[in-house]
């Protein structure tokens, strides 16, 4: 019993309770008295009253006794009283340790860069947790641990999940036989190539849908001491960020609500140093391949541009880029690096290259021409980049390497859906659409014919592109798109598709309104209007312009666009000669959304005459200008009124015009002139005549088509993709395939190019995906099960020989079914759809998909890490401007008690400290109690006389005499003095 105390060497200070005790026996010493009158009086009083002051005087003598012993007690802090919570020093409180390591990428960090198979800061990691829980075994009391990795917050590593738990405290005991078992496991695990950010801290913290957070563990904890152990690198870029500022704010609320003890683990190499918190501890030097995509080359002999979209499918001979972005994430410029590629894991030397020097903190983007042969075997092929330097090793040689993956087919297809494609004459659309895809094996592209609705029958998948040529509509005819087509083409393009309509006089506009615009749901981007010219039952414009007008016919309105990035010469000769004859004009009610632009427009058909009288009453406004720029002013205003002069012949020519408007706009001896305030209003006139002189009709759109990432692109001509003749007229609908055939062609191929890349930009997104925690990725439910079996392919292997990883559930999301994985390493994964199985319904062929999976380099690859002072400024400021919005002493305590430890520091004295009665505020109260209450009965058991009551009055002069008795003791003797 004695020794169920904090401190039991002090009960030896219970012996001070005999102080009352002795102090009263000795005031109880009986004395000889002489008798004396006045004496004997008060002994007779005395007498009477005995009993009560003997009363009075045992309890003052108790309550002084039971003073001393709780001063002693407060001392030795006896926990007997405690129950199962302090059972004595061996049976103390337990304490449940949770440990979260964080394995993300940069824990690959190597000590020594020479030695590739050394010790890295996951290791460091490792080794310092197995001596923690070794030290946690020889301290007295009950020790429960519970073990994270950061990657994996729905399942502890070590310890029971949460769902098991029960009423069983959380945690696993420790002994001897768990803590081998522990380090045993702890080194079998491996860091992964993930990038773990705040969210992935907070949703261990926190919990989410899927997972059980640390707090419900907290929670569970009815009594007992709490301790949090996070063992990071604690980078820069994490951990000083004000992302991360949620995950400090939790750690603060934890220490303050719940009393849990942080305790922060460094495991970088170099060890910072502890006495300077203001230094930023050194790092090492990285070098990282951020980012690696396979392009469309530019062929500058062909004059067809540079595609700034990715390539997927490549056919053999057919050349293309692998974009390869390097960075330096170091102080020092790194010199002769080269860069090599490996496909299906076979070294190809002939493509590598060297970067001469790449500055500190610099980004380099270099390009590899990549291609295939005729000799190489069709399929997917692995490609493998990667960077070394042979001066400097690197430190994280993981992010040195990135995948990419490729088809490799003996050609692409290219779906053309044509009504009249078995006609010999006239020429129908698809044989100029073909002439120039299929022209040349340089291209790589095979065109493939169909009538429209014949398309619900075809794997619209394998087309990158679709070509619509003068589709009549939507309905049962022979030429038409029928429901089951059309809804096959709408849910390709919102898959990420590319469709392009040629429109031809067989488009019926009613249909197109109705079926394919669906005011604004369809795939076409805009309404044509039904009768666009007054006084006429055609459904499209007839009208050509005028061959004597050298002026542009069409305005390309998107000059960078990759399908009309032209030379500027062969741009201007392009829109000065086009002619459009006939075309489907758009409802001018209708105005471009955000996800609509118009690439080419026609310039404008008006006759001049509809511009003559605006035309004259800016002249007239020019004319009356009085300022030095008048004689300027005046030319222009003439030029301007002479080519309006005689406009009805003249017919819709404004060229001429339009230039006398653009120089007054922008001459340079106007500059000053057009300063003025009071010029403003006549400028913006100027402006606002000069666009409606340009604006015509739209003749090319763009439009996207779909959410997120997976958007398709349609691409509407308004006119045909032929120069259809038109009977009893001496003009066709257009001269672009024939006059202008050396834009056609070009034109084309830009686009197929573009849109081919545009069609597998969403495939992209799922195909080659950065490394998270989880990954979604999402397929059409009506085609897919909503399972699939995913496989690890490793780099040189044949898909035979890929690691089955286990099946994987899909949820259904609107059209959609999700499917979430969580991949832990780069590489290549197969995923193998509507495969039969048990309670699984294919829903079609069993198919298999490709994903490559790289880190995130661009967060990862920079190991420069923390202060420790701001490190602890943006804990404070979490604290402060968070949520809890503590005071800031109160924050400055927490963060001040969890400094950045740099190795397993001994269990601290709180380890050994159990909880005692004499913890709680109400022990003190009590004791101040005893004493006001013993100084009360002090006081109340007094002989004195109340201040203002009159009594017996003692003697003048008295004092007590002492003399000897004749048997030796004292005598007492009262003197007066007279």
């Amino acid at each position: 019993m004695w020794e169920q105390a904090i401190n039991p060497a002090y009960w030896w200070g219970a012996t001070a309770v005999a102080s009352p005790i002795i102090i009263h026996l000795i005031n109880r010493m009986r004395f000889r008295r002489l008798a004396w009158a006045a004496m004997e009086f008060l002994l007779k009083s005395q007498q009477r009253n005995r009993r009560r002051i003997l009363i009075e005087q045992l309890i003052l003598l108790m309550l002084r006794c039971v003073i001393v012993l709780a001063l002693v007690a407060l001392v030795v802090r006896p926990t007997w009283w405690m129950g199962e919570a302090a059972q004595a020093r061996r049976q103390e409180m337990p304490h449940y340790h949770f440990i979260v390591l964080d394995d993300s990428l940069s824990m690959q960090d190597l000590e020594d860069a020479r030695q590739p198979n050394g010790p890295t800061a996951y290791r460091r990691a490792t080794a310092l947790i197995a001596k923690l829980v070794q030290d946690y075994l020889d301290v007295p009391g009950a020790h429960y641990l519970t073990f994270f990795r950061l990657s994996q917050p729905a399942t502890p590593e070590f310890g029971p999940p949460y769902a098991q738990l029960g009423d069983a405290p959380p945690g696993q005991l420790l002994t001897q036989e768990e803590v081998s078992r522990f380090v045993a496991r702890l080194e079998a695990t491996a860091p992964t190539s993930l990038r773990l950010g705040p969210k992935d801290w907070l949703t261990l913290f926190r919990g989410s849908e899927q997972t059980t957070g640390l707090s419900a563990y907290l929670g569970k904890i009815k009594r007992g001491h709490r301790y949090l152990h996070l063992v990071s690198d604690f980078r820069e870029r994490d951990w000083n960020q004000e992302s991360f500022r949620p995950v400090l704010a939790q750690l603060g609320d934890w220490a303050r609500s719940q009393d849990v003890q942080i305790r922060l683990y460094d495991v970088s190499a170099p060890t910072r140093t502890q006495d300077n918190p203001q230094e930023r501890p050194t790092s090492h030097s990285n070098l990282s391949i951020i980012h690696v995509a396979a392009r469309a080359q530019q062929r500058r002999e062909e004059g067809t541009a540079a595609s700034a979209v990715p390539v997927q499918v490549v056919a053999p001979g057919v050349p293309f880029d692998l974009e390869i972005t390097v960075r330096n994430f170091s102080a020092n410029e790194r010199q002769g690096l080269r860069v090599g590629v490996r496909v299906d894991g076979v070294e190809k030397n002939e493509f590598a290259r060297i970067i001469d020097r790449i500055g500190s903190y610099e980004e380099r983007t270099i390009r590899l021409d990549m291609r295939f042969y005729e000799t190489d075997s069709p399929g997917p092929k692995q490609i493998t980049v990667y960077v070394e330097d042979g001066q400097q090793p690197d430190h994280l040689p993981a992010d040195n390497i990135r995948h990419v993956y490729v088809e490799l087919r003996r050609d692409l297809p290219v779906l053309l859906v044509d009504p009249d494609h078995m006609l010999d004459s006239p020429k129908p659309p698809s044989e100029y659409i073909a002439s120039v895809l299929g022209g040349t094996r340089r291209l790589g592209w095979r065109p493939e014919r169909c009538r429209p609705n014949e398309l619900k029958n075809r794997k619209l998948d394998d087309y990158p592109v679709i070509y619509l040529l003068n589709v009549p509509g939507v309905g049962t005819g022979p030429s038409d798109l029928d429901e089951d087509s059309l809804k096959a083409l709408e849910n390709y393009v919102r898959r990420g598709g590319s469709v392009v309509f040629f429109l031809g006089e067989r488009v019926n506009v009613d249909l197109y309104n109705r079926f394919l615009y669906r005011n604004g749901q369809g795939i076409f981007p805009a309404p044509l209007a039904l009768r666009p010219v007054p006084n006429s039952n055609l459904t499209f414009v007839d009208e050509p312009p005028d061959l004597d007008d050298m002026a542009p016919k069409i305005r390309v309105l998107q000059t960078g666009h990759p399908a009309f990035n032209f030379p500027r010469e062969m741009l201007e000769e392009f829109a000065r000669f086009l002619q459009i004859n006939r075309y489907y004009k758009v409802d001018p009610a209708w105005r471009p959304p955000a996800d609509v632009q118009v690439l080419v427009q026609l310039t404008n058909r008006e006759p001049l005459t509809n511009f003559r009288l605006e035309t004259v009453e800016i002249v007239q406004l020019l004319n009356q200008d009085t300022s030095p720029q008048r004689v300027i002013l005046a030319s222009y205003a003439q030029r301007m009124l002479n080519w309006v002069a005689d406009a009805e012949l003249k017919r819709s020519r404004k060229g001429p015009l339009l230039d006398a408007i653009a120089g007054l706009l922008t001459d340079q001896q106007l500059t000053e002139y057009w300063k003025r305030p009071d010029r403003k209003e006549l400028r913006q006139r100027l402006e606002r005549f000069q666009q409606r002189l340009l604006e015509g009709d739209p003749l090319v759109l763009e439009s996207k088509v779909g959410t997120g990432g997976r958007r398709g692109t349609v691409v509407v001509f308004l006119t045909s993709a032929n120069p259809s003749p038109i009977p009893g007229r001496n003009y066709s609908w257009n001269n672009w395939g024939n006059e202008m055939f050396f834009s056609y062609v070009p034109m084309i191929v830009f686009l197929q190019s573009y849109l081919a890349g545009e069609s597998r930009k969403a495939r992209e997104i799922e195909t080659s995906l950065l490394l998270a925690s989880t990954v979604e990725v999402r397929f059409d439910k009506e085609q897919y099960a909503p399972r699939l079996q995913l496989y690890y392919w490793p780099e040189g292997k044949s898909r035979e020989e890929a690691q089955a990883l286990g099946a994987v559930a899909g949820t259904e999301s609107g059209q959609e079914v999700v499917f979430r994985l969580h991949p832990q390493q780069a590489g290549f994964y197969i995923l193998r759809l509507n495969e039969p199985g048990e309670g699984i319904t294919p829903k079609g062929d069993p198919e298999s998909r490709i994903l490559v999976f790289n880190p995130d380099c661009r967060e990862e690859g920079d190991l420069r890490r923390v202060a420790e002072a701001d490190f602890q400024q943006q804990w404070l400021r979490a604290l402060i401007e968070g949520e809890t919005r503590l005071a800031f002493q109160e924050a400055q305590q927490i963060v001040s008690r969890a400094p950045l430890l740099t190795e397993a520091a001994p269990p601290p004295q709180e380890y050994l400290r159990t909880k005692s009665w004499s913890d709680y505020s109400w022990v003190l109260l009590v004791l101040l109690a005893l004493l006001a209450l013993e100084h009360f009965l002090a006081m109340l058991f007094s002989h004195h006389v109340p201040m203002g009551e009159k009594g017996l009055l003692p003697p003048p002069a008295a004092r007590l005499v002492s003399m000897p008795s004749g048997a030796g003791e004292a005598a007492t003797a009262t003197a007066t003095a007279g």
